[in-house]
């Protein structure tokens, strides 16, 4: 029944945007509604639906936060006029709203344990089981973990625990953990920096 509804919303999301206008997340909600697709407060089906959609649909795009639009199939032969000048050994520069946003947790001073937005919407449900390596120098998210960590609504959560273990070995705050998901094990290990790639050109490793 569950697989049943994502695939009805995600249906029903292309639908809302097919006309390739951008549409806001209470625009989507709304049009789902009046197909008679009630999401409940607190649920994160919708957020999944999107999530998963702009990895099937290379033309859904989210352009700007809390946006999303569905670009035209035909755009790629709407730049071919020759015209006067031979373009044949030039490439379209696409739109893009920021550089690439690498998959970062952050430990600040105050005790915050902190998921970015990108690296959050692996976590639907805001949920993951945290493991720290002794050394401090990984840590690793599991989507599908036994003792699993309310992340809250912006990714964020206290934890001075992890807080007292990177101090123990001396670590500046904030510090960064970098990473990628791997999506066969549900995982996220990310290894230890005193920067945030999405802030700066250059990071360095411990």
């Amino acid at each position: 029944m569950e697989k049943l509804t994502q695939k009805r919303i995600k249906t029903l999301i292309l639908e809302c945007v097919q006309d390739g206008m951008m549409k806001s997340i209470e625009e989507i909600n709304t049009y789902l509604i009046k197909k008679g697709i009630i999401i409940e407060s607190g649920s994160s089906a919708l957020r999944t639906a999107l999530f998963n959609l702009k990895k099937e649909n290379i033309y859904f795009k989210n352009p700007e936060k809390g946006y999303y639009i569905l670009e035209s199939q035909s755009k790629e032969n709407t730049d071919q006029n020759p015209g006067t000048y031979d373009f044949s050994d030039f490439i379209t520069i696409e739109k893009s709203t920021q550089k690439e946003t690498y998959l970062v947790v952050s430990i600040l001073p105050d005790g915050s344990f902190a998921l970015n937005s990108h690296l959050l919407m692996y976590f639907p449900e805001r949920k993951a089981e945290i493991k720290i390596k002794n050394d401090c120098s990984q840590i690793a998210l599991l989507l599908n973990g036994n003792k699993k960590m309310s992340l809250g609504k912006n990714g964020r959560a206290k934890n001075y625990s992890i807080l007292d273990k990177v101090k123990e070995y001396g670590k500046e705050l904030p510090v960064y953990y970098i990473g990628k998901w791997d999506d066969k094990e549900k995982i996220w290990i990310g290894n230890l920096s005193a920067h945030n790639p999405n802030r700066s050109k250059k990071y360095k490793k411990y």
